[in-house]
């Protein structure tokens, strides 16, 4: 297995803030990049919608900075209050903050997935808080989506979409859907094949996760053996049995031996 290379949102609010506050975020990017995060930083016009998504956009982790030259830092924690369903969440700032928002923060902390790190941040402390933070927030994997293999007018899985990032044709996915490739042509995205198509969503899900989000690393591991598969290909055995290879990988993608 290749190291795992995740995604991180990381919603800061205030992009005019002092040349402190800048030196900071790059800190914290460091440390993220360190273990293999995608540091993105969205713009104060974008973090509340992206914020509202991020369970559906795979985005792993959120860090919120309260000590923020605006109330950005504090409108995230009560956007976060609202949300049903967010990524593992770690808050940044120091003890005055959490006092100004306990109301808020509280009930968050409450919550699996969610941690607090002191500001100004010691690096060992902030990995481990990192690392505790989206250890608890994996089980939350399952409600997560991939975008990218999701028809832009209906919202729902398209089979070209999933063909294309497995590296197959069209023929042999719409034979293991139990279809005809004309149907499946005609709407990839037919509800009907949704059910199925799920737990390639879920593979793919995993397999960036575990294996590579690179597209060649991936193709790669597809076509290549495994011993814990008795011998059989990842790609090969996802067309005939998506279960077995979705728990195979859920398994590793919290520890447990296969």
């Amino acid at each position: 297995m290749h190291p795992v290379e995740d995604r991180l949102k990381w919603s800061h609010g205030d992009t005019q803030g002092s040349s402190l506050r800048r030196s900071a975020r790059a800190g914290y990017a460091k440390l993220l990049t360190a273990q293999k995060f995608e540091v993105e930083q969205p713009a104060k016009s974008t973090w509340t919608a992206k914020l509202r998504g991020a369970a559906r956009a795979n985005v792993e982790l959120v860090v919120v900075d309260l000590n923020m030259l605006t109330a950005s830092g504090a409108e995230i924690v009560q956007q976060l209050s609202k949300s049903g369903e967010v990524p593992s969440v770690v808050i940044v700032g120091d003890s005055k903050d959490l006092l100004r928002h306990e109301e808020e923060l509280v009930p968050l902390l409450l919550r699996p997935g969610f941690d607090w790190v002191r500001a100004p941040v010691d690096a060992a402390e902030f990995r481990l808080r990192v690392n505790r933070a989206t250890a608890r927030a994996t089980a939350s994997m399952g409600a997560w989506s991939m975008p990218e293999l999701r028809s832009d007018a209906s919202g729902r899985l398209d089979a070209t979409r999933i063909a294309r990032h497995f590296g197959w044709t069209l023929w042999a996915l719409s034979r293991a859907l139990g279809a005809s490739v004309q149907a499946v042509h005609k709407t990839p995205d037919a509800q009907a094949l949704q059910k199925r198509m799920e737990k390639l969503e879920r593979a793919a899900l995993l397999a960036r996760r575990s294996v590579s989000s690179k597209a060649s690393s991936l193709r790669r591991w597809l076509n290549t053996p495994m011993p814990d598969l008795d011998g059989e290909k990842p790609g090969e055995l996802l067309l005939k049995n998506p279960d077995v290879v979705v728990q195979w990988l859920e398994d590793a993608a919290v520890g447990q031996p296969a």
